[in-house]
């Protein structure tokens, strides 16, 4: 049986920064991801500020400033044909004044790049735990299937469920959940830009970072909040544009 300090199950923004700052402390980490790359969509595209200071302190500041990302520096409001501001970043104190709007698998490989330089740290690909390992009622590591299948066993002085929503560690663990109401739900969606379409005049419509949208992108229209901005993904995927609509209820 494989043997660590701390595994971590999931490998995600939480999972993988945990990973790098224990392994950047001195202690033995694997992080367990059951996919086979970080190239997929996630519900979160967005860095913020707080999380760029701390990426600078963590010495990864310039080497995320490399990645490609949209600036987001305002959002408003259109009700009616009145638009309002409802916050501006650009008054948030620090070196940082706007939400960065980064595709996750992008940071992902940012973080994987940086823990993969510390000794202590091992980062498996797709390997997907299925269950834990106890002994008198206490947890003492995870089981897994492997890249090939083939299931297998690992022994941790600490395990940390960092899979989701709808963890199964948490599940095995018999950990229950505190669900809270909140007063407002958000609809969010993912559209392809038209490969034809052509670019607006600068003067009609932007994008938060300052970058000219195209046609067909989704406009907000009465009772939506715009917070639009395009997705940074180009390169690596066909253009997309976002789009939130609120609600007053829950959906």
């Amino acid at each position: 049986m494989d043997r660590t300090t701390c595994c971590i199950a999931g490998g995600g923004p939480a999972g993988m920064m945990l990973g790098l700052l224990l392994a950047r402390a001195g202690v033995e980490v694997t992080v367990l991801e059951k996919h086979r790359d970080f190239l997929r969509d996630f519900r979160g595209d967005t860095v913020h500020p707080s999380t760029l200071r701390l990426l600078d302190e963590l010495g990864l500041g310039e080497a995320f400033a490399r990645l490609p990302f949209v600036k987001l520096e305002e959002m408003r409001a259109h009700i009616g044909t009145t638009s309002v501001v409802l916050s501006d970043m650009r008054r948030i104190p620090g070196r940082h004044k706007y939400f960065a709007m980064v595709p996750q698998w992008d940071f992902l490989d940012l973080l994987a790049r940086a823990a993969a330089e510390e000794p202590c740290f091992t980062l498996r690909m797709r390997t997907e735990v299925t269950g834990l390992l106890t002994d008198g009622g206490r947890v003492t590591g995870v089981r897994f299937r492997d890249e090939h299948g083939s299931p297998g066993e690992l022994a941790a002085d600490l395990t940390v469920a960092c899979d989701g929503r709808d963890s199964r560690v948490r599940e095995a663990a018999g950990l229950r959940q505190r669900l809270f109401e909140v007063p407002m739900d958000v609809w969010q969606v993912r559209v392809e830009a038209p490969p034809s379409s052509r670019l607006l005049p600068h003067s009609r419509l932007r994008s938060s970072g300052g970058t000219p949208m195209r046609r067909g992108t989704p406009v907000p229209t009465p009772s939506r909040t715009a917070g639009s901005s395009r997705a940074s993904a180009a390169a690596r995927r066909p253009s997309r544009w976002t789009a939130a609509r609120t609600t007053r209820r829950p959906i």
